[in-house]
């Protein structure tokens, strides 16, 4: 969910801070990299899922006007 007070585009990425792999996002044969929401008026969601190839510590970086933030996660195998 994006505050509704902030109402420009964001930007997601991300990428294995551990080792060489990429983060994608959603569907499809070759999935997107990153995530782009645009400006909107009103409270904004963006329902997704976060695609990795192996075990290991991951960030998104989030990007909108103004502000940047680096979001850390542990992928673990079932």
């Amino acid at each position: 969910m994006i505050d509704r007070v902030y109402r420009g585009p964001v930007l997601v990425r991300g990428r294995q801070l551990d080792g060489p792999n990429e983060l994608r996002f959603n569907r499809g044969l070759l999935p997107p990299r990153e995530m782009r929401i645009l400006p909107a008026p009103q409270l904004r969601t963006e329902p997704s899922f976060t695609r990795v190839r192996a075990p290991g510590c991951y960030g998104y970086q989030v990007d909108g006007i103004g502000f940047s933030y680096l979001i850390v996660f542990e992928a673990k195998p079932f």
